[in-house]
């Protein structure tokens, strides 16, 4: 199981960094800003769907039914890929594999400020998301008592919260009402405010479903805000090392 969930990973993050490079073929800087938000908006509806079916696929057949789940719509996945999905690099911008030049590339990529600072900032406001989806489990079933199929309720209003954000930050930028900077000050200081409401919960020991799930809702809604501008503004540095800017990104 653990080398299996390991070499998921490796598929998962070769898929991740496809869209940002063929968003940085195809299109223009100020594109690339509003389309993030779109694209991060595709990510948000998977903690929404994802933890709901598991639930109840676990309930109803068993666990290991979830990883047959996983392999079907993979196979959907790569003949859609396959079979739709074409080149978007233009041919005179194609380069062969080289070791040294793909690490001078990256080089290039990891020392740029802009966008180290965009990809370091986008990992750092997604990792409260990341933590809650490994621990969430162990607390809100294990301490709390609920049920697989409840923790998968429970998980959608965590997917709804991060769907709110994407959907207000793609709105505010595809109507030009907000700028980028005022976006991210206000994601900042509502996920700064649920950190440290988080923190006195913990401190006093108050654990319920509420007090556990409600500041987490507020958290992703926040996250969903700041995410699309750091990844547009990441994918909109390098427009002819796309695939190593994405890589990074993805990462």
């Amino acid at each position: 199981l653990i080398l299996g969930r390991i070499l998921q990973g490796i598929g998962l993050c070769i898929s991740n960094l496809l869209p940002l490079a063929i968003q940085a073929d195809t299109l223009q800087p100020k594109q690339i800003a509003k389309v993030s938000a779109y694209f991060a908006l595709g990510y948000s509806l998977i903690p929404i769907v994802a933890p709901v079916i598991g639930g109840y696929i676990q309930e109803w057949f068993g666990w290991r039914y979830n990883f047959l789940f996983l392999l079907m719509i993979g196979c959907v996945i790569w003949l859609i890929s396959y079979f739709q999905l074409a080149e978007t690099l233009p041919q005179e911008k194609r380069m062969t594999i080289n070791v040294s030049g793909l690490l001078r590339n990256y080089k290039t990529v990891v020392f740029n400020r802009s966008y180290s600072s965009s990809v370091i900032c986008a990992s750092l406001c997604n990792a409260p998301l990341i933590v809650f989806s490994v621990i969430a489990p162990f607390i809100l079933q294990n301490t709390l008592g609920l049920s697989a199929a409840q923790y998968g309720e429970v998980a959608l209003f965590i997917g709804v919260g991060f769907l709110v954000g994407n959907l207000t930050t793609s709105f505010m930028m595809k109507h030009e009402l907000m700028s980028v900077e005022r976006i991210l000050l206000i994601g900042f200081f509502l996920s700064v405010s649920i950190a440290i409401i988080q923190v006195v919960f913990a401190y006093i020991n108050y654990e319920t479903v509420g007090s556990v799930v409600v500041p987490t809702v507020i958290m992703a809604a926040a996250i969903g805000l700041i995410l699309p501008c750091f990844f547009g503004r990441a994918a909109s540095v390098f427009k002819a090392l796309a695939g190593v800017a994405s890589s990074l990104v993805g990462t």
